[in-house]
């Protein structure tokens, strides 16, 4: 990867020209070639709303005056901040912010990388052509004064090698002279009939036409460069000034600028010369294709322009600062740009919107060693996978639990240790919700080793095991697809039991019979053992809108047991659980608890038939034997009628109390609970 530093020419004290090339190594620490890996790439872009103008420190700041000029990077030149929005920007699954992915001063990863190319300044003109900085500086002994050449921003695309996901840019307030508008309001009065602001912005606003275009044609320059599947993010600006400062506002005056009418003084024009700008950039992004998002800020910052007692965007400071490009300017660059206050609020406005584009779920769990069912398996690596690409790359935590944030769909975990049988899992991400999958048991041995997994399939409303059902079994877990190769095919004999012989490894066991509902199961093998109460179930056709709803665990704790309470017709609360089997709500049986297992493993089902709008809460009870909620490997499965709706792995990570809160149905949907308490929750569908 090269990075150039355009040429720098010295205009008065000091003649150089530096071209630089620096390359990146990049590393996986999970052993893959980089270019199996699909990073996140977000680039940033954009003027000095975006560089953090007015934010030190500025990248390259600690090195000495020569070596801030010359840094390849531009980093001071342009002043970035790493305090900057830009940097505070997270993205769902990445964890940090993208400061720490900079790949200019930290070489970015295999995971992210993070363009920064914002420059205080910039105008759109910038992005297609070179843009110059003046730098003046006087010390003691010497004065340096240069004229630097950045690349032009577009030139970033160049650079990156992979997919661009996300562009965020703030850009055209410098078009329309937002700094030559403060320094109006600053240099002149309305009290003594100097001020032209009125005219200046008036003419901005005649003159906007031109501006419109070229904003629209730096979009569609960006999407260019940028492919068709980057998201383009576009941040308005903030509107400047207390409206209840006296610092600049002027003598009250009524205003029609095209079809915008203002009453006040300089400070209502520049905040509604601003809120109309906000509005054109957000036209003009409107116009653009779905994958431009406009981004408002100003409802954010209200409250806190500044002059406010809690201001997140510094004042007018004639001062200069120490950091500043121009020792000879009239004020100070930092003036009127947001302070760290206000990045963070840039930032929060930003990360709302990608994580509103993301719709992350979350994938959680346990990785556990087969021989024993319960002993971690400590820094396993699990590597992600979505269409064949390699998305996340990551290690279980000593407990062997994990956690990681995806976007909505189907992905494919594979999960490697030292000394164990790769294990591979289908999984599927839903938007804001998070996802207990099934304790991962690695299996000690060789691929080409064998081992015997045997089970019963049972009936589960009945309990009983199930003759003449077909089991096709499938590699990896919860691999239930139609056109998944099959590994072999077997049938439950006369008390539903099967046995069958495989490789060592984890598979998925498709269940299927005439007037059953086809189900699926996970099971291992391992070598020179019978792994025995590897079980399934497969439930009775259903009819109409009765729901399923079928248990089963591990060997401890011995029972657990299915509960449901609701409401019947008259207002009245009922209760089905083990001592109370059935309830009718007239003549109709509202809910039946079908079979109730004491003797480890399941199943239970309980049928509902829902008769009210009210919801109708199903919870689990740890009642008796060792272990705990968690550590039972409970699932459940939720079928209406014949289609499988939902399904739930216990949550392994939430603690030892007895009740597991699984979810509620209200008004035919379902509504995810999965927490474990202390005592039943019976009140969040409320």
């Amino acid at each position: 990867m090269k990075k150039r530093l355009v040429a720098l020419f010295i205009t008065t004290v000091l003649a150089l020209s530096l071209f630089s090339s620096i390359s990146v190594l990049e590393t996986d620490a999970a052993g893959d070639s980089v270019d199996s890996i699909d990073p996140m790439i977000v680039v940033s872009l954009g003027d000095s709303y975006s560089s953090g103008e007015g934010i030190e420190p500025f990248y390259s700041q600690s090195k000495s005056l020569e070596e801030k000029i010359l840094d390849p990077y531009g980093g001071w030149v342009a002043h970035r901040s790493e305090l900057s929005w830009p940097s505070l920007i997270e993205i769902p699954g990445i964890s940090g912010t993208m400061h720490d992915y900079n790949v200019d001063y930290l070489g970015g990863t295999s995971i992210c990388k993070w363009y920064f190319r914002a420059s205080s300044g910039a105008t759109t003109n910038d992005f297609r052509n070179e843009q110059k900085k003046r730098i003046y500086k006087k010390t003691w002994t010497k004065t340096y004064s240069y004229n630097v050449w950045l690349w032009k921003q577009l030139k970033v695309f160049d650079d990156v090698t992979e997919d661009v996901d996300y562009v965020t840019l703030t850009v055209g307030g410098n078009d329309v002279d937002f700094v030559g508008v403060i320094k109006e309001c600053a240099m002149s009065s309305t009290y003594l009939g100097t001020s032209t602001l009125f005219d200046k912005l008036k003419k901005t606003i005649q003159d906007f036409s031109g501006t419109r275009e070229k904003i629209k044609q730096t979009y569609d320059d960006i999407r260019a460069k940028a492919g068709p599947q980057a998201k383009i993010l576009v941040a308005g600006y903030p509107k400047l000034l207390s409206t209840g400062s006296h610092i600049l506002s002027g003598i009250t005056q009524h205003f029609k600028i095209a079809d915008l009418e203002i009453d006040g003084g300089e400070v209502a024009l520049v905040n509604a010369a601003v809120s109309w700008f906000n509005n054109q950039i957000e036209e003009i992004v409107n116009s653009c294709d779905d994958n431009f998002y406009f981004v408002d800020v100003e409802d954010e910052f209200d409250g806190h322009e500044a002059y406010t007692s809690d201001a997140w965007i510094n004042s007018i400071i004639v001062t200069k600062k120490s950091e500043d490009l121009e020792d000879d300017a009239q004020a100070s660059s930092y003036s009127v740009h947001p302070n760290k206050k206000g990045a963070q609020a840039y930032a929060r406005c930003m990360n709302e919107m990608i994580s509103g584009i993301e719709k992350c779920g979350t994938l959680s769990g346990k990785i556990c060693k087969a021989s024993d069912r319960s002993s971690a398996v400590m820094g396993a690596n699990i590597r992600v996978y979505k269409d064949g690409e390699l998305k996340k790359s990551f290690a279980a935590d000593n407990n062997g639990s994990y956690s990681v944030n995806l976007a909505p769909g189907k992905y494919y975990l594979k999960i490697s240790a030292t000394g164990y049988i790769d294990f591979g899992a289908y999984a599927t991400v839903t938007e804001n919700t998070e996802t207990y999958m099934e304790t991962f048991l690695l299996i000690q041995g060789f691929a080409n080793q064998k081992g015997t997994a045997r089970g019963t399939v049972f009936n589960s409303v009945t309990g009983k095991g199930t003759s003449g059902v077909n089991l096709t079994i499938h590699k990896d877990w919860n691999n239930s697809e139609e056109n998944a190769d099959t590994i072999a095919e077997v049938t439950t004999d006369d008390s539903g039991n099967y046995s069958v012989e495989l490789p060592l490894g984890n598979y998925t066991v498709v269940a299927s019979k005439e007037g059953f509902i086809t189900n699926s199961f996970n099971i291992i093998t391992q070598y020179r053992l019978t792994t025995d109460n590897q079980n399934g179930t497969i439930t009775p056709n259903g009819s109409g809108d009765d729901y399923l709803i079928t248990l089963t665990w591990g060997e401890n704790p011995r029972d657990l047991d299915s509960h449901v309470v609701g409401t019947l017709s008259n207002d009245r609360e009922f209760h089905v659980y083990y001592s109370h089997k059935s309830q009718y709500d007239g003549d109709i049986e509202v809910c039946n608890l079908d079979y109730d297992d004491t003797t480890s493993y399941g199943p239970e089902h309980i049928t509902l038939k829902p008769t009210t709008s009210k919801p109708y809460y199903y919870y689990i009870y740890r009642y008796a034997g060792s272990g705990t909620v968690a550590s039972s490997s409970a699932k459940i499965t939720v079928h209406k009628g014949n289609q499988l709706i939902a399904s739930y792995n216990v949550p392994t990570n939430l603690g030892s109390d007895d009740y597991w809160n699984v979810f509620a149905i209200k008004n035919g949907q379902i509504i995810n609970k999965n927490s474990i308490t202390s005592s039943a929750d019976t009140n969040y569908a409320n």
